[in-house]
């Protein structure tokens, strides 16, 4: 979330960046010896976040990938 006084929030601009293609974060955080979880359908969420808990209490850091859609005409400010 941008601070209202940012340059982001006064212009209605998203500044940020767009990797194609994106990086599998999943892959990336196994190879970092922690947990990595991609997620790519909301009906996945639940049970995942409960598996990337139980590997946190067990002392492992754990990476959720959720796969989401840019809305391509979409304000990121709205009032």
């Amino acid at each position: 979330m941008y601070r209202k006084e940012s340059y982001s929030a006064r212009s209605n601009l998203w500044v940020g960046v767009d990797i194609e293609p994106s990086p599998d974060y999943a892959l990336v955080a196994e190879a970092c010896q922690a947990y990595g979880g991609r997620i790519e359908a909301p009906s996945e969420l639940p049970a995942a976040i409960r598996e990337a808990l139980e590997v946190i209490q067990g002392g492992k850091s754990a990476v959720l990938d959720v796969i989401i859609e840019k809305e391509p005409e979409a304000s990121y400010f709205s009032q």
